[in-house]
């Protein structure tokens, strides 16, 4: 008999996904009064902020190797 098992590859929505949508559709029910400019930024900023904290501490970490390097040489 063949082997029917199968890898599913993950991923999904997500916490802050699941969030974002409740928040859209509590606006959109007028359940919050929130702004819709901070019922968007959540899904363009949130991530932007993220990507650019990770830049931050991917450049500080080779900072201080090229600092150390340079001193060991």
């Amino acid at each position: 008999m063949a082997d029917t098992k199968q890898a599913a590859a993950g991923g999904g929505i997500g916490v802050s996904g699941v969030l974002w949508i409740v928040l859209i559709v509590l606006k959109i029910l007028g359940e919050i009064s929130m702004s819709w400019f901070w019922v968007i930024t959540g899904i363009i900023w949130i991530p932007c902020a993220i990507g650019i904290g990770i830049l931050a501490i991917v450049g500080i970490v080779l900072l201080i190797i090229g600092i150390i390097s340079s001193l060991t040489h």
